[in-house]
């Protein structure tokens, strides 16, 4: 329901991210403006930091940290992004193959090196999410789209979009990713 593009923020002197909503129904704002809201009282190494929830005109905005990385399938395999074979590449930004349903191929085997490199990234995913549900936040839609992985090594986890208090609700998220 939104977009992220790259700005520069005069006031900070930076470059960062910013998500625009695309649908201004009653419901996507209220939606749109909880994700803001649960996410900036959040702060890890393994999250962005946002910055400032605005309107201009009619749309709506919000600016956060600009995260700068590779896909996780692509940084876990040890390729550059622009490296991926097209056909490799999902509809949801993930670059993983899928079957004829959409659901993901069943993997190759990973040499040692790529296997490091999911640990590595399980690790700080397991860490974050502990912060993020210890503060009373499902996340709801974790997957290979939503992670990012810096030329360091650090996943960084984003798009809070369908995540809500904890506690009883209905289904939100990707099936497929579902627990």
């Amino acid at each position: 329901y939104g977009s992220v593009f790259e700005a520069f923020d005069t006031e900070r002197g930076e470059r960062v991210a910013v998500k625009r909503l695309h649908h201004t129904s009653p419901q996507a704002l209220a939606a749109f403006k909880r994700e803001f809201r649960l996410l900036s009282k959040l702060v890890h190494p393994s999250l962005p930091r946002l910055h400032e929830l605005f309107a201009h005109e009619e749309a709506w905005f919000f600016s956060m940290d600009l995260v700068e990385g590779h896909a996780l399938a692509a940084w876990v395999l040890g390729r550059e992004l622009s490296r991926l074979d097209a056909s490799q590449t999902r509809t949801d930004g993930s670059s993983s193959p899928t079957s004829a349903s959409g659901a993901p191929a069943p993997e190759r085997a990973l040499d040692e090196a790529a296997r490091a490199r999911v640990r590595l990234v399980i690790d700080q995913l397991i860490t974050v999410l502990d912060v993020v549900h210890g503060s009373g936040i499902v996340h709801c839609d974790v997957k290979p789209s939503n992670v990012l992985v810096r030329p360091d090594g650090r996943a960084i986890l984003l798009d809070f979009g369908l995540a809500r208090a904890a506690g009883p609700g209905r289904f939100a998220g990707t099936f497929t990713y579902a627990a």
